[in-house]
Order: structure tokens, then C-alpha cells, then sequence
């Protein structure tokens, strides 16, 4: 995940039950102008954590570890007044609920047979209506088409 913060001040992120690794973090604002926010841009690659500091105007790149846990569980900065004010959310893990665009990149073969089977039936369907009204004999039965056929035999 990359966590962004378009703040000017820090946010510590902290995720419940699963741990992470920090693999990269920076700021916009520059480093001379704020000195220290080295210390905040500082961290052990490879150290397994459940907090971070995202820098203020920053981000911070992380890898969690799904592990030995499957259900719901939360994620927030870990200043109360944030998590109190909404800047907390759920997070489930487990296997992927059924969705179809899922389904049709496991089955795309069998997607796109039906879907030139549809078209070749539709155009089938086509062609005998369309035959089927060329073929058809003229009706002659109305009084109005019987007066047509005389007035162009007379002419």
C-alpha cells in the first residue's frame, strides 16, 4: 500500500492484528527547510512494525503480511482526535468474495464463445426473417391493392 498524507503535520498509521514492513517514505517539503523531519523519514528496512509515521506532505510504501488470520479488523491514525472524527476504517481479510469480472478473467474462453454463439444466432435469425419476407407472395386480396393492379393494367 502506499499511505498518503496531504497534511502539514504527521500522521502515525497503525494497522490491528497484521504486522508491515516500511519500504520506502518521502516528503515534498524540503529537508533544509524542516530539518527534522530526517528523523521522521528514517526507518529499518526489513524491521516488522504495526505503526508508521507518514511525514506531513508525504508518503509512506508498505508490504503487509496477511497472516494466520482471516475476518474483519481496522486501520487509523493513531491520534484520537482522528480516530474519533472518522479517519479509521474496516479491512477484511479472507478468500475473495464470487464477482463476475473475476469469473470472466477465469473463464474467457468460454466467454467468448457465448458471446460469438449470441452474435451468430442474432444474425441467423436475421436472415431468415429478412429471407422469409423476400419470399413471401404478393397479397392481392385487398380492394385497394386489386384497384392498383387494374389501374396499371389499363395504363
Amino acid at each position: 500500500y502506499v499511505l498518503i498524507n496531504g497534511n502539514h503535520n504527521v500522521h502515525p498509521f497503525h494497522i490491528h492484528v497484521n504486522r508491515f514492513q516500511v519500504i520506502e517514505m518521502g516528503t515534498e517539503l524540503s529537508l533544509e527547510e524542516y530539518p527534522v523531519l530526517k528523523s521522521v523519514l528514517d526507518f529499518e528496512p526489513g524491521m516488522w512494525r504495526d505503526t508508521v509515521v507518514v511525514p506531513p506532505n508525504g508518503r509512506a510504501r508498505i508490504w503487509v503480511q496477511y497472516k494466520n488470520y482471516t475476518g474483519k479488523t481496522v486501520f487509523h491514525c493513531h491520534f484520537l482526535a482522528h480516530e474519533d472524527t472518522g479517519m479509521m476504517s474496516t479491512l477484511f481479510i479472507g478468500e475473495p468474495d464470487f464477482t463476475f469480472s473475476r469469473w470472466k478473467n477465469a473463464n474467457i474462453d468460454t466467454v467468448i464463445m457465448i458471446c460469438v454463439g449470441t452474435v451468430a444466432f442474432v444474425m441467423a435469425v436475421l436472415c431468415v426473417v429478412i429471407f422469409a419476407k423476400s419470399q413471401r407472395p404478393n397479397d392481392y386480396s385487398s380492394v385497394s391493392t386489386m384497384n392498383d393492379v387494374k389501374s396499371k393494367v389499363l395504363d
